[in-house]
């Protein structure tokens, strides 16, 4: 009994102590409160739902994997990577700024413009700024089989029993089309690009948190149309509920498996209908 605990235990008492996870926890009551205060008391509800089942698995992935390796920020470097973080966040910003607009700069199809804006020029920009692919999300993976099982398993049965009857060659269609539009290229740009930056400045707790909370607030565009229909600040609560808490079940697959292939194929699957 008392191996199990040590082995259960850490992870919860590592996270609990963590400053960068009562940031997270106090940015997230405050999201959910203001949603009450503003009248969407169904959406602030909801957000354990949301919030449990995920950390749940994020325990889980602890228990399954090992430490990462300490970030190592080599000496002279720093000024060098903030540049790359205020690239990558305007980058983001700019494409935030086109979602908000309705659509993509110059009339780009979204199937070649998201893969471009989101992973291309991001990826392109931080090599030219001195970033190397390994570090990035490319490198070897880690337990990622199992990590993807974790995962992937069950989402892929929730959407099999709550797809509504959608036939497996549509669903496979929308796989696709995620591939595209959501999964590889966001995790690239929130994770690979902003994520391990972030952490060489800032050690993993804070890369994670920011990563995930900029992840939930880039989504204000999207839930202003889709969730609140015009009310910015409630948008933006409700990607702090919503998309943030995935941020960082996205995040913290990265840091466990070193690579972006778990976290994409996990993200594909829950942006499917």
């Amino acid at each position: 009994m008392r191996v199990v605990k040590t082995r259960l235990w850490p992870p919860i008492a590592r996270s609990a102590m963590a400053p960068a996870a009562w940031f997270f926890a106090l940015v997230w009551v405050a999201a959910v409160a203001m949603l009450v205060v503003r009248g969407y008391t169904d959406r602030a509800e909801g957000a354990p739902v949301i919030l449990v089942p995920l950390l749940f698995f994020c325990w889980l992935t602890a228990l399954l994997t090992d430490d990462p390796p300490e970030a190592e920020l080599p000496p002279g470097t720093r000024p060098r990577v903030w540049m790359q973080v205020a690239a990558v966040i305007a980058i983001a910003a700019g494409i935030e700024v086109a979602v908000f607009a309705g659509a993509l700069p110059f009339g780009i199809p979204a199937w070649i413009g998201v893969p471009v804006l989101e992973l291309v020029i991001p990826l392109v920009v931080l090599l030219v700024l001195g970033a190397r692919l390994r570090e990035l999300g490319f490198g070897p993976g880690h337990h990622v089989g199992r990590v993807l099982l974790l995962w992937c398993a069950p989402q892929l049965l929730n959407v099999l029993i709550s797809g509504g009857g959608a036939h497996p060659l549509q669903l496979l269609l929308h796989f696709i089309r995620n591939g595209l539009q959501n999964g590889p290229v966001e995790e690239f740009l929130f994770r690979g690009a902003l994520q391990t930056r972030l952490t060489l400045l800032l050690g993993a707790g804070w890369g994670l948190v920011l990563s995930a909370v900029t992840f939930g607030l880039w989504h204000t565009g999207a839930n202003v149309r889709i969730e609140t229909h015009g009310d910015v600040i409630s948008a933006a609560c409700v990607g702090v509920i919503s998309q943030a808490p995935f941020g960082l079940a996205f995040g913290l697959i990265l840091l466990r498996t070193r690579n972006l292939l778990a976290g994409s194929v996990f993200h594909m699957l829950v942006d499917l209908p």
